[in-house]
């Protein structure tokens, strides 16, 4: 039988709140008077590591404090990093070397798989090949730990053994073999064509600490076989290293030229300036741009647009125009703060601002167009847009998937990681017994088609028909990829590549930087 309290029983343990939380704000009420932000702050930490229900290491709640501070300023690229994060940061934004293999890796299902091998690296001289799968390291077991786990592993100290265990398309064993870790150089030009005989095309992918001798070395030997007229592709290159972007604008501008400026709060201004004579100084230069270009690309595209040495094409740049301090605290800690803005020889801002939302960076002011831009002028007096990022000079539209392509993206979009899997493994499947020729067939189309039912992606024979053309050419890119490295690849892709075509047809037709320039005057 239940025992019943009378109802005012029931009810104590709330009445003793009550009566508590007036006592409480009683004496904060009597304790209140002139305090500062710091005060505050301190008296929160004391309060919270003493009381707090939960026991919070006192070091711990100062780290967590500190990051609150830096992820609540108005900066969405401010960051608070540890030792490994900084050792990751500047190795990934700055360095262009680390101790490691070698290779390119890429998460394909449960798998990781080496999408690239480095010339010259432990990872080359042991006879790694594109499309290996990481089995195990060090005799661990490798299947499930993610492309970031499996990084963590092959990076060390130079110097230091790494025993690796691949598997290989077509072989029935597996493969181990024992690595050195090296000084692993990431190129900054992994390779140049010579196009039409006459036109160097040289795709700049990341600003390393050898960026401006890379692309200096690219354009004399692009020159020596016969080159008159250069193609950089800046598409894709996020920045890095600002003393290599005025390194890389000094190859086309005159010793003296202006570069770009860097304003700080309550610093004077900074100018960079080409410091050397040109390795080309006249001749006809063409820059793809487009969203992804970004940083010191920006910083390069902006000064030769500025002082018409080039002729700018695509779409219009990211706008990432800060200048970032990374500040070293103790205990192993470093800072990254926004601390000024970066212009263009004519002035503009190459910023454009952004927020965050939902952890995604998206344009604060997404209004702005080129009938509200500021517009100020190049050398030659030519008009340029300032509404942040590089407006290109022809503007070229993305490459679009036509109708029937649309409707098979959308029924692999929400499986689009297997997908590329998929098409991996079936690129895979093609080695060594393709030619530079190689073409999709019938046949090589069915089995993506069965690999893909297999993990449970079906389509409908309309949709897949339809969307032929854009799987032969995923397939026919990745296969040439793994099978001849980039170079091969690319030189396919130029002929559905819009932005390389209508750059390529006006250099033909241009002996001189102004000539250039001159055919898309309107």
């Amino acid at each position: 039988m239940s025992r019943r309290f009378p109802s005012w029983r029931r009810w104590i343990p709330v009445a003793v709140v009550i009566i508590a939380l007036p006592l409480a704000f009683g004496a904060f009420r009597r304790s209140r008077g002139p305090s500062s932000g710091a005060t505050v702050l301190g008296q929160v930490l004391q309060i919270v590591t003493q009381r707090a229900v939960d026991s919070i290491p006192e070091d711990s709640i100062y780290i967590r404090a500190a990051r609150g501070l830096v992820n609540s300023i108005d900066d969405p690229y401010a960051s608070l990093y540890n030792r490994k994060e900084i050792d990751d940061f500047m190795r990934n934004t700055i360095g262009n070397t680390y101790g490691g293999l070698g290779m390119g890796i890429n998460q394909e299902d449960s798998t990781v798989v080496v999408s690239d091998v480095f010339p010259q690296s432990p990872a080359e001289r042991g006879g790694v090949e594109r499309g290996d799968l990481i089995l195990a390291i060090d005799s661990v077991r490798a299947i499930g730990w993610g492309a970031d786990k499996v990084s963590q592993h092959l990076i060390g100290q130079v110097g230091t053994p790494v025993v690796v265990t691949f598997a290989r398309a077509g072989m029935t064993a597996a493969i181990t073999t024992k690595f050195t870790r090296a000084t692993v150089h990431a190129a900054a030009v992994p390779y140049t064509l010579l196009l039409d005989d006459h036109i160097g095309y040289i795709p700049l992918q990341r600003f390393n600490g050898t960026a401006g001798k890379e692309i200096a070395d690219a354009v004399k030997a692009l020159e020596a076989r016969g080159a008159t007229r250069f193609l950089v592709d800046l598409r894709g290159n996020g920045g890095g290293d600002v003393d290599q972007a005025v390194k890389v604008s000094n190859v086309f501008l005159a010793r003296g030229k202006p570069v770009a400026t860097q304003r700080e709060r309550n610093v004077p201004p900074k100018f960079w300036v080409a410091a050397e004579d040109p390795i080309v100084p006249t001749a006809p230069v063409a820059v793809l741009v487009d969203g992804g270009t970004a940083s010191a690309s920006e910083i390069v595209a902006g000064a030769l647009q500025d002082h018409d040495r080039a002729l700018i094409l695509g779409s219009t740049t990211f706008g990432k125009g800060l200048v970032q301090g990374v500040y070293n605290l103790d205990g192993g800690f470093a800072l990254k703060i926004t601390t000024g803005k970066w212009y263009t020889p004519s002035g503009r801002s190459i910023h454009r601002d952004r927020k965050l939302v939902n952890g995604r960076l998206v344009l604060a002011d997404t209004g702005r167009d080129t009938t509200t831009a500021q517009i100020m002028h190049s050398d030659a007096g030519r008009s340029l847009i300032a509404r942040g990022g590089i407006t290109p000079d022809l503007t070229m539209p993305a490459d679009t998937l036509t109708t029937p392509e649309q409707a098979l993206v959308r029924v692999v979009l929400p499986r689009a990681a297997e997908f590329r899997a998929a098409i991996f493994d079936i690129a895979r499947a093609q080695h060594g017994r393709v030619t530079a020729a190689f073409a999709v067939t019938p046949e090589i189309r069915a089995q993506l088609r069965q690999r893909l039912a297999q993990g449970g992606i079906t389509f409908e024979d309309t949709v897949f028909e339809g969307g032929s053309s854009y799987v032969d050419r995923l397939v026919t890119q990745e296969t040439l990829r793994m099978a001849f490295g980039d170079s091969t690849a690319v030189r396919r892709t130029f002929a559905k590549d819009a932005a390389v075509q209508r750059a390529l047809s006006l250099l033909r037709k241009a002996d001189t930087q102004p000539e250039l320039l001159k055919e898309i005057a309107g």
